[in-house]
């Protein structure tokens, strides 16, 4: 599920609106992963974006996930555009806030 193939697969699957998630584990005990399927999704989809949420029962609670586009930059959503949704997690801002990662994840997929 890791491979660029599986990417790929994706990628043609999708129409031209489409986005996939993909949970991308942890960036403290499988940075390589990160890297690679970062690069992978990079060299397929045109827009790529990593982001982080905190899991307190994965291993080590920060867990990383990337998203492939073809159209669609979950980073030039305009707030207003999100809808309220009543959660006790999500919010508009934390949607945008969510890509903000620690300098050391930045580091990994530059």
């Amino acid at each position: 599920m890791f491979e660029r193939g599986f990417y790929q697969g994706i990628y043609e699957a999708l129409k031209e609106d489409g986005i996939f998630v993909a949970q991308t584990d942890n960036p403290w005990f499988k940075a390589d992963l990160i890297q690679k399927v970062n690069k992978d999704v990079k060299e397929i989809f045109p827009i790529v974006r990593v982001y982080g949420a905190n899991i307190p029962t994965y291993p080590s609670g920060l867990w990383t996930f990337t998203i492939g586009s073809k159209t669609y930059d979950p980073l030039q959503v305009d707030e207003k555009n999100i809808p309220e949704i009543d959660t006790k997690y999500y919010t508009p801002r934390l949607h945008k806030a969510a890509f903000v990662l620690p300098k050391f994840v930045e580091d990994l997929v530059k």
